[in-house]
């Protein structure tokens, strides 16, 4: 068996790892006899006015692009201006005035409004604030539209609509951005997709496109402005306008044509330089914040077969920071951190334990999974350190592996070891197991393999990835 080196395929400002195992004889053909040919001749496309916007619909973070008619590029927003970057973190902060909702921040801007508000401030009912909404839709979980979230406040709301206030929010700034261009554009001129990942139940997907039609998506008029009061009836069902201008489209799939259409233009532009040859058998490990999907692809007739109905579970990048988060509560001894919480302020306890999970910690495994540090130290604010100092001294002494000296700094420290077995670890076997699953069903083995998403992206978890793949096609 011969394997190739692995690989980097850099797109725009991010790269994407490539994991490309040759492991066919010199006259080896794919089973197609099981497949349905799908000539390109036959493909059904839609046909749209050539206004499309499209928005990524991330765990922890969001992004939003758009095309208008005449114009070949794919125009990507910038939704956090002052950091100028793509994609936003997945947070919302409402403003409440009686029944009236609106978005007072969404993003860095809205989580860093929220954890430095003053302490009336946060607890009042004016401000409500949520993040990472999306890993209630889970495959496994019992979700509906009548679905409630719980807020950072604790008080509960339909997920379905906190959706659609989201969607309404990123929509009116697109508009507004192209209401002051030379052409300006309404919401009705434009075709909405908006990206799921390919293991949601029928129910996750049917939610998003409800929130897409509440949120005004394809309509001028009908827009979400408050929540509504939660009781045992059910809500009522949106109003279905313009359903054929809205398309849900799988996150492993996008990734999927999108790769192929990257290496494609690298062949054209330069052969030489091209960082594989095109394949046509091709995994797709869409590894994001929150789940994981794969697919597998043949090309057959200039056509796209795809070869397994696309398999994935919850492992994505911010399992990472849930193990550190019941590491931590075992320093402390405290499961669920509710002693903490119960100490005071409940949201600005909740603040305090999300910024440690998702905003410090999250700098540090950027960093681990980048190989630029061997051992993660997290930084702890002080009222933390207030609460839980004698028990931090004493659940470091107990752990091998950890260390805090109150005499020093504020800081946790966490071996290379331990990051590797009880944080990342979890994560990289759930991404393992799920991609030798999807191999074995497919009964034969891709020539290429494309890990992709901001999990994906790590160089930890490429290399992990990328030797247990190896090992694992060794021992066939």
């Amino acid at each position: 068996m011969a394997l190739a080196a692995d690989e980097v395929l850099a797109i725009g400002s991010q790269t994407f790892p490539l994991i490309q195992k040759q492991l066919r004889p010199p006259d080896y053909k794919p089973p197609l006899y099981r497949a349905k040919k799908v000539p390109r001749k036959n493909t059904n496309y839609r046909v749209t006015g050539g206004n499309i916007a499209a928005i990524d619909f991330g765990t922890t973070s969001v992004s939003l692009a758009y095309t208008t008619k005449g114009d070949d590029n794919v125009n990507i927003f910038i939704l956090d201006a002052q950091e100028k970057a793509a994609r936003d973190t997945n947070a919302v902060l409402f403003k409440r005035k009686e029944k009236a909702i609106s978005v007072k921040a969404f993003g860095n801007t809205a989580r860093s409004q929220f954890t430095t508000m003053k302490k009336a401030e946060s607890y009042d009912q004016e401000n409500i604030y949520f993040e990472r909404i999306k890993m209630i839709l889970k495959r496994e979980e019992n979700v509906d539209r009548q679905t409630l979230v719980e807020s950072f406040s604790g008080e509960k709301f339909y997920l379905i609509e906190v959706i659609a206030f989201i969607l309404q929010y990123l929509k009116d700034q697109l508009i507004d951005h192209l209401s002051r261009s030379a052409i300006p554009l309404k919401t009705t001129d434009f075709d909405w997709v908006i990206t799921v990942p390919a293991i949601w139940d029928a129910r996750g997907k049917g939610m998003m496109r409800e929130a897409a039609y509440m949120a005004g998506l394809l309509t001028e008029s009908k827009r979400i402005s408050e929540f509504t009061p939660i009781s045992s009836s059910p809500l009522p069902v949106p109003d279905e306008v313009n359903p054929d201008k809205l398309s849900l489209a799988l996150e492993p799939e996008v990734a999927a044509l999108y790769s192929q259409k990257m290496i494609a233009e690298q062949i054209k532009r330069q052969p030489s330089a091209a960082a594989i040859s095109h394949p046509t058998e091709y995994m797709v490990i869409d590894a994001g914040g929150g789940t994981i999907d794969i697919t597998a692809h043949v090309e057959v007739d200039g056509g796209i077969v795809v070869q397994n109905v696309p398999i994935g579970n919850a492992w994505g990048g911010t399992q990472v920071n849930e193990e550190f988060s019941k590491l931590l509560q075992e320093i402390v001894s405290d499961p669920g951190f509710e002693k903490f919480i119960a100490s005071g302020d409940c949201t600005k306890n909740h603040a305090t334990l999300n910024k440690i999970v998702y905003t410090e910690f999250e700098k540090q495994k950027v960093l681990f999974g980048q190989g630029k540090i061997e051992e993660i130290a997290v930084e702890l604010p002080r009222i933390f350190l207030r609460f839980y100092e004698e028990a931090l001294i004493e659940g470091v002494e107990k752990m091998s592996g950890t260390d805090y000296n109150p005499d020093e700094n504020d800081t946790l420290y966490i071996d290379e070891s331990v990051v590797e077995s009880k944080l990342f670890g979890p994560a990289i076997q759930g991404i393992i197991d799920c991609t030798v699953a999807a191999v074995d069903k497919i009964n034969n083995c891709p020539s290429t393999f494309y890990l992709v998403g901001a999990f994906g992206g790590c160089k930890y978890v490429h290399e992990k990835v990328s030797a247990a793949l190896e090992s694992y096609y060794q021992s066939k």
